[in-house]
């Protein structure tokens, strides 16, 4: 149990904040009904990143490696 409060971000969406992340909640658009979607994950080295997921065979999805069905997205850190 996380026992941390929801609120409404700036675009209205519930999220959660949780130690170094924000768990964000939005509506289901790709069919597959409840459950994780997506993470984005901030990463200092994309490129060894997306190197290391292309070895292993992963799917992409523009900025984003599929792996289970589910989508990591690299954002890059600042």
């Amino acid at each position: 149990m996380l026992a941390q409060p929801a609120s409404r971000a700036g675009n209205g969406r519930w999220q959660v904040e949780v130690g170094n992340a924000v768990l964000r909640f939005v509506e289901a658009r790709d069919g597959r009904g409840e459950g994780l979607a997506g993470i984005d994950l901030e990463v200092t080295d994309p490129q060894s990143i997306t190197a290391a997921a292309t070895a292993c065979g992963c799917a992409w999805d523009g900025d984003a490696v599929m792996v289970g069905g589910v989508r990591f997205s690299l954002q890059t850190s600042r």
